[in-house]
């Protein structure tokens, strides 16, 4: 009888998975896969470009961005990922932590009001510019 010590486990055949079913719908979507991003091509990226830019401008909003921000914010990202496109491994991914960066940098920049404004030495009301003196207003009447 031999004397094997070794797990049962360790001695089987591996298991050969048959590849999944793929539903209808699934066998029918186009393709989303694009050359890898280290290849350098402008078609690689043009590719990318069409592919990504929906989905990125709708995470950018679901994480809180208004429709105008989210598209401001994919175009700034999208030209970082163009300048560094040979550096990029995954781009979806890459993509979509740029974004959201750009993100916390745009709620980080916005201006937040003060509860009492200071006063200014000096100076007029604007308003004062744009309103029409009494003599102004009556050539105006004249002439319509």
């Amino acid at each position: 009888m031999d004397n094997d010590t070794r797990h049962p486990a360790a001695t089987a055949t591996p298991l050969v998975l048959a590849p999944a079913r793929q539903t209808a719908a699934a066998a029918a979507a186009p393709a989303t896969l694009y050359p890898p991003a280290g290849t350098g091509s402008r078609a690689a990226f043009a590719h990318c470009y069409q592919q990504q830019l929906t989905p990125v401008i709708r995470f950018i909003m679901r994480n809180g961005a208004s429709p105008h921000e989210a598209a401001d914010i994919a175009q700034s990202t999208f030209v970082l990922a163009y300048e560094a496109w040979d550096a990029i491994e995954h781009a979806p991914a890459w993509l979509r932590r740029v974004a959201y960066r750009q993100l916390l940098k745009v709620r980080r920049a916005k201006e937040h009001p003060c509860a009492v404004l200071p006063d200014l030495p000096g100076g007029g009301c604007p308003m004062a510019a744009v309103e029409l003196g009494g003599h102004e207003a009556r050539v105006y009447e004249a002439l319509s």
